[in-house]
């Protein structure tokens, strides 16, 4: 009989499982050690940050499954998080332990049974106000056997494992290098993601350098202010909780998954915020084992309505699990394409309905007595602030949807404009009409090119028709790009309350456009309102509110 852990669906099977190292010359004796033991170890890839190095030692394993990668600059440990992408199983490791195979094979078979965003075999739980990182309540020794799990708040980035699908970061996140261990404990608690320090047994691992003493440890001194930085930015570390979501849909997009990091869509980001697993109901073999799951989390989009009600005849009525049921769309969208007998009969069948803007939640409460939050859906702000943009230029971007042809009659705003307009298609490359409108037109676009694209403007402008759309008007905030946007945007109303507009007045469209491209301090002003109140839209703080909720109903 197979168990659930056999029961591995397409997505996870596609998954990598990679081993990721920073090295530098000092410390070259030790590294081919340990390169040498991973020649045997099962792994589809493993990558070396070469911090100071000039080329490849000769000594160092060849190889399809070895990567070296000659560092530009010497960002000490941080280096094993320069290689992070999505779908993958990440481990991190050091240049000086020799590590099994039994290692990496029960830290994977953790990691895939319980469903944690990270796990490892070093873990320190630190006092809830730390001055100094030893200020430690309990530390779980990789040196010893260890018979229990612990979950804690700091993990040893030597002896770390981490699932990219639900947590992404990269070297690029850190602001001070040589510290990793405290810079990836500061995003978890950010992120509000517990670390698990599984059972182990210390033969998993060996210590290879009792000789060495230039390790960062004995640097400890030098870098308490550092350090202290670190920790003081958050105002109190805290253990949390494990919940087990499940992120679940008949129709999920691979491309949005596998190639985007589940950053296109906002409906997606959730799976990022919450930590969750994804899956296609017709993936999953053994029905029953949704159930093992704390929250069930599904988007009611017209291909889901009937899957609500297949979930809830499965959990009964007084399960612990507790099924989410969004309605992604605009009230407009929603009246043109759902079914809405189905649709009452959907969100009767959640335990918690999610509404993105004021409309849908009013026409949501009238279907149902089940509890409605409202609650935009998440952007991850520190990814998208990170992006490395382009040169900005005196031109200005549309915004074009696949929903809509809207962006031929903005178009008129623009005649005679002084400087180029640019059309960005978001999704789809429904534009080929319009290219008499805009000087460029750029089709479909992957999230992160579209992007940096946004960053080439200096004036942006979302005029949709919708109700709920309010994901373009994030990522301008957080790129700290002003945006002219469409007076119907719930989400536009907080981060751009002095460009709002009628998209159907071009007269106004232009006149904004006109003023931001030369009155430098309204251009700011704009500017800095989106930068500081886009912060509360940041997907953790959008996991806390929903969270608050299921805990306080």
């Amino acid at each position: 009989m197979e168990t659930q852990t056999d029961m591995a669906n397409e997505f996870e099977l596609m998954k990598k499982v990679s081993i990721n190292m920073a090295t530098y010359p000092k410390t070259r004796r030790y590294c081919k050690q340990v390169l040498d033991g991973l020649v045997d170890v099962k792994c589809d890839i493993v990558r070396v940050y070469l911090n100071e190095y000039t080329e490849i030692p000769d000594e160092f394993p060849k190889g399809d499954k070895f990567h070296y990668h000659l560092g530009d600059e010497n960002i000490m440990d941080s280096g094993k998080f320069y290689f992070m992408q999505p779908n993958e199983y990440y481990f991190t490791i050091d240049d000086d332990l020799l590590y099994t195979q039994e290692y990496f094979r029960k830290s994977l078979e953790f990691m895939k049974e319980t469903g944690y965003v990270a796990v490892t075999t070093f873990g320190k739980v630190l006092k809830p106000q730390p001055r100094h990182f030893v200020d430690v309540e309990m530390v779980v020794s990789w040196r010893d056997d260890v018979k229990d799990n612990y979950i804690c708040n700091v993990a040893g980035t030597c002896l770390s494992l981490f699932d990219t699908d639900k947590i992404y970061f990269n070297s690029n996140y850190f602001k001070h290098h040589g510290m990793t261990d405290l810079e990836v404990a500061r995003i978890f608690q950010v992120r509000q993601f517990p670390i698990i320090c599984r059972a182990h047994e210390a033969s998993e691992v060996k210590y290879l350098a009792d000789d060495f003493k230039e390790t960062l440890w004995d640097r400890r001194e030098e870098l308490v202010e550092k350090h202290d930085e670190i920790l003081r930015s958050v105002p109190e570390w805290d253990l949390f909780e494990h919940k087990r979501v499940l992120w679940l849909t008949n129709y999920i997009h691979d491309t949005l998954i596998n190639d985007e990091k589940i950053t296109r869509s906002g409906q997606y980001l959730w799976i990022r915020s919450m930590g969750a697993d994804v899956r296609r109901w017709a993936q999953i073999r053994d029905k029953e084992s949704i159930n093992d799951y704390d929250i069930i989390h599904m988007n009611l989009a017209p291909n889901d309505l009937d899957l609500a009600l297949e979930v809830r005849s499965i959990l009964g009525e007084k399960s612990n699990t507790k099924l989410i049921c969004q309605a992604d769309h605009g009230v407009d969208v929603m009246n043109g394409v759902f079914n809405f007998q189905l649709f009452k009969q959907a969100v009767n069948a959640a335990d918690y309905v999610i509404g993105v803007e004021e409309m849908q939640c009013r026409m949501l409460r009238f279907l149902t007595q089940k509890p409605v939050i409202e609650i935009n859906n998440p952007v991850d702000v520190e990814f998208v602030r990170g992006v490395q943009g382009l040169t900005q230029e005196n031109r200005v971007g549309v915004i074009s949807h696949r929903y809509q042809a809207h962006e031929a009659y903005l178009g008129q705003a623009f005649d005679r404009l002084c400087v180029p307009v640019d059309l960005l298609a978001y999704q789809g490359q429904d534009a080929i009409r319009l290219m008499k409108t805009y000087d460029t037109i750029y089709g479909d676009t992957d999230y992160l090119n579209f992007l940096r694209l946004l960053t080439k403007y200096k004036v942006l402008v979302d005029g949709h028709l919708s109700y709920s759309i309010g994901r373009v008007c994030m990522d301008a905030a957080a790129l700290g790009i002003p945006m002219i946007c469409s007076e119907r945007s719930e989400t536009a109303k907080v981060l751009y309350p002095h460009t709002l507009v009628n998209p159907y007045d071009v007269g106004e469209i232009r006149e904004l456009t006109e003023r931001l491209l030369n009155d430098i301090v309204f251009y700011h002003n704009v500017v800095s309102t989106a930068l500081e109140r886009v912060a509360e839209f940041d997907m953790f703080k959008t996991k806390t509110r929903l969270l608050n909720h299921l805990s306080n109903d």
